[in-house]
């Protein structure tokens, strides 16, 4: 009997009176999704199959499993997260709804750790709504990160072939973000990334202005004086870096396709790259953590939108760049064997 060696995906249902269900269905009715990968929802089967019905969606149902044992590859599972009643109430944000997103995420984590899982996709949920129930909640990267016990991580946005990400994330002021050794390590992380993530050999990274005025069409005395002896030096040690170029006319010029990545020194910088984008291409991974984990560019809506079809898409979009970036990861690890392991297990 021939091995099933197709990957298996977590994905955490997030807020289950929110549209996330809706999308998971859509993208799961299209059965070739699992002529690719075993997708395992973590959330709740009643909570799910009123979705189903509400949906009116025919010849469509989740295998229920309470342990991976029972996972049936032929069908689309949902663990089930708790056997306690729960409260559905489609279009609301409550207590009850927070509660089993956070748990849904607890529980995949468990099978990230014992290793049962290799990635994990998260669906939104109310983070506002979960601080209430645990004040020290910030939101699920942040609780992925102390879990894990990961150093440093940050966040690639994805849309198509282009892949970017920003030195600061935050609103807050703070120059001690653009240190010139924290600039250097993003560099180096990013570029590490591309080739084990993304199967590029030798990636061509653009770095973006120091400016925070988008409408700048010349680079500043502190790009000179900071970034252009970094880029220099990154250079010297083997990576193709290029730049600095004033945001909005590299965004709006035929540069962007010569680049296999971006580093933008802010979010709003990278928000303008993707005003073009189609929503639906747009997926975000974050760097650094010991697995792979992607979210999708979905809003947390409480309401079926008009452009449902575009919220089911972006997740199977999300779904396929997971298992693209662990193929990459296997590739990679294959590629930097050392030499004697590899005459080793031939021998073998």
């Amino acid at each position: 009997m021939e091995k099933d060696t197709k990957i298996q995906i977590g994905i955490t249902q997030g807020d289950y009176n929110s549209v996330n269900y809706e999308a998971i269905i859509r993208s799961f009715v299209d059965l070739g999704i699992m002529e690719l990968c075993h997708p395992l929802v973590f959330g709740l089967p009643k909570i799910a199959t009123a979705h189903i019905h509400r949906l009116a969606i025919p010849d469509f149902s989740f295998q229920s499993i309470k342990q991976f044992s029972e996972f049936n590859a032929k069908r689309a599972n949902i663990f089930e997260i708790s056997t306690e009643e729960a409260i559905w109430e489609y279009g609301k944000s409550t207590e009850m709804s927070a509660k089993y997103a956070f748990l849904a995420l607890q529980k995949a984590m468990e099978y990230i750790e014992t290793k049962q899982l290799k990635a994990l996709i998260t669906m939104p949920l109310n983070s506002e709504e979960l601080r209430r129930l645990q004040g020290a909640f910030k939101n699920q990267t942040q609780y992925l990160k102390t879990k894990s016990q990961a150093s440093s991580i940050f966040k690639i946005a994805i849309a198509d072939s282009l892949r970017m990400c920003a030195i600061s994330s935050t609103e807050i002021d703070d120059p001690s973000i653009f240190a010139i050794d924290k600039i250097q390590q993003r560099i180096l992380q990013f570029y590490t990334s591309l080739k084990t993530n993304f199967s590029l050999h030798t990636p061509r990274i653009a770095i973006l202005s120091l400016s925070k005025n988008m409408n700048d069409t010349y680079i500043s005395k502190d790009d000179s004086k900071i970034l252009v002896p970094i880029v220099e030096e990154a250079f010297m040690q083997g990576m193709p870096v290029f730049g600095p170029y004033p945001a909005q006319t590299f965004f709006a010029s035929s540069d962007l396709s010569k680049f296999d990545g971006v580093i933008c020194m802010y979010k709003e910088q990278m928000n303008c790259a993707f005003l073009e984008k189609s929503s639906k291409s747009l997926v975000y991974f974050t760097e650094g953590l010991p697995f792979v984990h992607l979210e999708p560019a979905i809003p947390l809506l409480y309401t079926m939108d008009k452009n449902m079809d575009t919220l089911s898409e972006n997740l199977l979009q999300t779904i396929y760049q997971t298992i693209d970036i662990l193929r990459s990861r296997e590739q990679y690890a294959q590629l930097t064997k050392k030499p004697l392991a590899i005459e080793k297990k031939e021998k073998e």
